[in-house]
């Protein structure tokens, strides 16, 4: 009250001495509109993006370990690897299952958005995927299946820091591994019919590098698409729909080295 009444005495009413936004000289200057803009936004975006990536990444680390001890099973007993080299077709009946969640888990967004239902296809897509993984894994000799094993490591590990750090927006080239993926495929059917009908050995070896290469294409693109900030980025609700997409991808590119490196 005091303060008020020294103001009145100071700037007498009508005069033009007296300032239009009525504010003492005294009072402290508002912050400039940058400092009160809130940065709430941009922390929970990051922080969400950043959990979204813990937890794909973990996914896929669960997926693969369930895959490496279903494959290992051949490894330490030979009796069961002669029982899967004699029972090879469950291979194909893994792979029908495989294929089946596997599409159900890409073109139905409720059903992979829908807890507990995501979690139980997963598990169940990562079981076919192990089943296939282990009957392929075994009719090739443990010394191919290791090899194919480390190179898969390496390439993944390096082609995941590029696509990290690189400046580069790999997710411009979606139409471009698009074309090259069809491609592949056509590739494939002719390398089947060749060396079906024309026992050309080296046709396969050629298409399996091939497939390796654009494995480890598809893998740069996938990360840059989970890791965010780039021209197009997976939404932080579709953790599993990003860890399928990993997940294939680096299965994919073993198999194919391993149809390289591998020895029957």
């Amino acid at each position: 009250m005091a303060k008020l009444m020294e103001k009145q005495q100071r700037w007498p009413a009508g005069s033009e001495d007296e300032p239009e936004n009525g504010n003492d000289e005294d009072d402290e200057e508002a912050p400039p509109l940058e400092s009160r803009t809130p940065k709430r936004l941009i922390f929970d975006d990051r922080s969400v993006r950043a959990g979204f990536i813990k937890r794909v990444f973990a996914l896929v680390t669960l997926m693969f370990a369930i895959t490496a001890g279903f494959s290992s099973a051949p490894i330490f007993s030979k009796k069961f690897k002669d029982w899967c080299n004699e029972y090879w077709w469950g291979v194909y009946v893994a792979m029908g299952v495989f294929f089946i969640f596997y599409i159900t888990l890409m073109c139905c967004q409720g059903v992979r958005r829908c807890f507990p239902c995501n979690l139980v296809i997963l598990t169940l897509f990562t079981l076919s995927a192990a089943t296939m993984t282990m009957f392929i894994t075994a009719s090739y000799s443990v010394e191919s299946v290791m090899i194919a094993l480390l190179i898969t490591t390496g390439c993944s590990a390096s082609i995941i820091l590029f696509a990290a750090t690189t400046k580069k927006d790999l997710t411009s080239c979606l139409g471009v591994a698009f074309i090259l993926g069809i491609c592949l495929f056509f590739f494939g059917l002719m390398t089947c019919i060749f060396v079906l009908i024309f026992h050309w050995v080296f046709l396969h070896i050629v298409y399996s590098a091939l497939g390796a290469l654009l494995c480890m294409f598809y893998l740069a693109i996938d990360v840059q698409l989970i890791m965010g900030g780039r021209r197009v980025e997976i939404s932080p609700e579709e953790y599993i729909f990003a860890a399928t997409h990993v997940f294939v991808d680096i299965l994919t590119m073993f198999f194919h080295i391993l149809g390289i490196v591998g020895r029957n």
